[in-house]
């Protein structure tokens, strides 16, 4: 569990115990969300960067404090995370990382590239931004949510509505109230069921 300060929250061994014994364990600065991908790791998007525990699976968490590397913005790096407020993360099927920015964009990597880089902030992404003289990029640059869907499309709710990633022309469709497909452009949310319904949560 993620909370509006500088921890999150460990339960630990929820299968096995009714009484739930709670762990603090500091992770950066005002964290959003924490995140499993297919490999177990854990990852924590806070306001200074986005966080890789190390080693998550044999931490005996004794003290409020573990070991992250950490993927932020670095002045001398023009191809690393365009901002540290991270506020959302996707791993798709085809292995690779998607992280959604607050008014950063979209920043994305191969899942296997992180594991070149020893040092976090020689980590290079692609990055993905909010263009006014091009109609086909990201609507807008804060990103509330992400998901894949069954066919394999990717979807992005920010700001500025909903988007599909287009890959084979690395544009954006975009669907918001100037389209007509939505009452309100702040897309925080977005699953399908099993009948292949996209459910998108919106601010109204």
């Amino acid at each position: 569990a993620t909370t509006w300060d500088n921890y999150i929250n460990v339960a630990f061994d929820v299968s096995k115990k009714d009484d739930l014994q709670f762990k603090k364990i500091k992770v950066g600065d005002n964290a959003y969300f924490v995140y499993e991908d297919k490999k177990g790791l854990i990852w924590v998007g806070t306001r200074n960067g986005l966080h890789l525990i190390k080693n998550s699976q044999l931490a005996d968490f004794s003290t409020n404090v573990v070991e992250s590397s950490v993927y932020r913005a670095v002045d001398d790096n023009p191809r690393s995370l365009p901002t540290d407020r991270v506020r959302t993360m996707l791993e798709d099927s085809k292995g690779n990382i998607w992280i959604g920015t607050a008014n950063g964009g979209l920043a994305i990597a191969k899942r296997s590239t992180f594991d070149e880089f020893s040092n976090a902030d020689e980590m290079v992404f692609d990055t993905y931004q909010a263009n006014e003289s091009d109609l086909e990029s990201l609507s807008h640059n804060h990103i509330l949510a992400m998901y894949e869907s069954k066919d394999g499309n990717i979807w992005i709710g920010s700001l500025g509505g909903l988007d599909k990633y287009n890959p084979e022309t690395n544009t954006f469709t975009h669907y918001n109230e100037n389209t007509g497909h939505l009452k309100n452009n702040i897309v925080s949310g977005i699953i399908e069921d099993e009948e292949n319904n996209l459910w998108i949560t919106t601010e109204r």
